[in-house]
């Protein structure tokens, strides 16, 4: 497990949020990424450290969008039940605030159009529940790309709140 992960305290991460599958290839530069399953809906999130970060010493804005890259794309397949990979065809952002070291961003998106060949979405980054960035993203489903096994690793146990 990466070492990044074993430092954080389970208290630093908020309720139904898990380790996201994959912590090697890009991942690993960016991670450790979470993920939460709740109510159809995937949101991806991510405790700001230090490697995240520029020389203003804020989040570089290349690990926010990378977040709403993963969050457009993943939660687009679950919300639409896709299991391919679906490659990024586009993705703006606008960045709105910073985020610092020690911040939880937490990402949700919804899906605005699913055509044959294409998934519309749009999204948001936020801490504390303020919008630090807002993004559109499409995504291409491919033809033949099918990896349901590969694909039922990224989605954890359904969260369920406590009342």
């Amino acid at each position: 497990m990466d070492q990044a992960l074993e430092e954080m305290s389970k208290d630093s991460i908020p309720a139904g949020f898990h380790p996201y599958y994959r912590d090697d290839l890009f991942y690993k530069s960016v991670g450790p990424m979470f993920v939460r399953y709740m109510a159809g809906k995937m949101s991806f999130g991510l405790r700001v450290a230090e490697k995240h970060c520029n020389a203003a010493m804020i989040c570089h804005g290349g690990v926010l969008a990378t977040l709403m890259d993963m969050q457009v794309g993943v939660s687009s397949c679950v919300e639409e039940d896709v299991t391919a990979f679906v490659p990024t065809v586009n993705l703006t952002c606008d960045f709105l605030a910073p985020a610092k070291i020690g911040d939880w961003v937490e990402a949700r998106s919804n899906v605005v159009q699913k055509t044959r060949r294409m998934i519309f979405a749009q999204g948001v980054l936020e801490v504390d529940g303020l919008p630090i960035l807002r993004g559109n993203g499409i995504v291409k489903i491919p033809s033949n790309s099918e990896f349901p096994d590969e694909f039922a690793k990224m989605i954890p146990p359904e969260y369920v709140p406590e009342d």
